[in-house]
């Protein structure tokens, strides 16, 4: 009875075990569950408060909203699509960006900028200026500049954000701040010294936005898709050894200023149809690889009228347009082909 017993107490113990055991388990489960919900609220009311920030009236919250969105992505790699979204559709809010300045203080940009300053420092030759004069005015004016001046800010920390986590060198890939295989939809967009040098997107859509101040794209690779038609480049645009892997799209674009294609390469199909060449061109060192069902500049037209470089793609020339005296449209060698 003492042997049978003692194997009582031991089947016994060895159940406790179990039910301990899985009890323990169970409270793990529990925990971690616990966990990842608060975890999991807590990154959704972070989210949620800095989306509505965004639509604050002052700017610092504004900036304090975008920062919070970029450390949320940055730690949750699950918010980073979404966050390049939100990013991306503030940026596409409409927005006219202050008269630009250089340090001798003269308006800096295009002759649209140049006259948009002209106008906003009363320097009208129509309208006299003196008894008549509301000083209401001024004060009206000096606030809507300062809005926009603090805009401007918002914007450019947005794009930099955009840039710094699209950033594809090798020190950004090994600090892990390199957010990977991500679209960006910039269409309509306003932007303002936007720069993706070295950047490196899957589909990126630039579809009719503007470029205040120089855009800069060397070295950018774009992945999928990359669509710049009716596009304003309205000063200093560089694509130097930038390269396309899928359908490049600059139908309708406008380059006010410099055209830099230098170097770069397009390992698909491209398009230039009906694009405007202000100023410089380099076009003729760019490097179509691989198979392409058509390289075209179709109707494209440069202005003439002032001396510049003016460097082609292979197979194309200028022909004048004499009904429009000092501009020429792009017109493809007889023996030529553009690829």
């Amino acid at each position: 009875m003492a042997g049978f017993g003692g194997l009582v107490a031991l089947v016994v113990a060895y159940r406790r075990q179990q039910i301990a055991e899985v009890a323990d388990v169970r409270e793990h489960r529990v925990a971690e569950y616990n966990r990842q919900d608060s975890t999991a609220r807590r990154n959704t009311d972070i989210y949620t408060r800095a989306v509505e920030q965004l639509g604050g009236t002052k700017a610092p919250v504004r900036l304090g909203a975008i920062y919070a969105l970029e450390s949320l992505a940055q730690e949750n790699e699950e918010y980073r699509a979404t966050v390049v979204d939100v990013l991306c559709a503030y940026l596409r809010m409409p927005f006219e960006p202050p008269p630009l300045r250089t340090e001798g203080g003269h308006p800096s940009g295009t002759i649209e900028r140049a006259e948009a300053l002209r106008l906003a420092e009363g320097d009208d030759d129509d309208e006299p200026k003196g008894a008549n004069a509301n000083p209401n005015d001024e004060v009206l004016e000096e606030s809507v500049q300062s809005e926009a001046h603090e805009e401007l800010q918002v914007r450019l920390t947005a794009q930099k954000v955009l840039r710094n986590h699209l950033l594809a060198t090798q020190s950004s890939i090994d600090r892990g701040i390199h957010w990977e295989g991500l679209n960006i939809d910039l269409s309509g967009a306003t932007l303002v010294s936007f720069d993706m040098s070295h950047c490196s997107v899957r589909r990126a859509d630039f579809y009719g936005a503007k470029f205040y101040g120089r855009a800069w794209f060397p070295y950018c690779d774009f992945q999928g898709n990359a669509a710049f038609r009716q596009a304003e480049f309205r000063d200093y645009a560089s694509f130097e050894s930038a390269v396309f892997r899928q359908y490049a799209d600059f139908n309708s674009a406008v380059f006010m200023n410099f055209a830099d294609f230098q170097q770069a390469k397009f390992l698909s199909d491209y398009s230039f149809n009906v694009a405007h060449f202000d100023s410089v061109i380099y076009l003729s060192s760019i490097k179509p690889e691989g198979n392409h069902s058509f390289i075209t500049f179709h109707l494209a037209t440069a202005f003439t009228d002032a001396p510049a470089v003016r460097s082609l793609p292979p197979g194309w020339h200028l022909k004048p347009l004499p009904a429009k005296p000092g501009y020429a449209v792009f017109e493809e060698d007889e023996a030529g082909n553009a690829a």
